[in-house]
């Protein structure tokens, strides 16, 4: 929890630095699948085969963009929630 307080801003920077350092380390890896500089580690190792760093960056590049707050009014219950938007740069 204390680590998505420290990504989840409200100009949503923090976030958007998290993921293209995310896409960079899977981008730039010359493995296969997966391997420990990019997406393994000791306490995912019971999945280790199931890791695709292809995968992962497919994922991850619609969220990069801009983070624009965007406010919607549920009109069923009558409070507003907020939605984080994202444009493409």
């Amino acid at each position: 929890a204390g680590h998505v307080r420290r990504i989840v801003t409200e100009d949503g920077i923090a976030f958007q630095q998290v993921l293209r350092r995310a896409l960079e380390i899977v981008d730039d890896c010359n493995c296969d699948t997966s391997c420990y500089q990019c997406l393994r580690n000791y306490y995912n190792q019971k999945i280790h085969d199931q890791l695709n760093r292809k995968d992962a960056a497919v994922f991850l590049r619609p969220w990069l963009g801009k983070m624009v707050p965007l406010e919607e009014r549920d009109e069923s219950s009558g409070f507003e929630t907020e939605q984080i938007h994202r444009e493409k740069v």
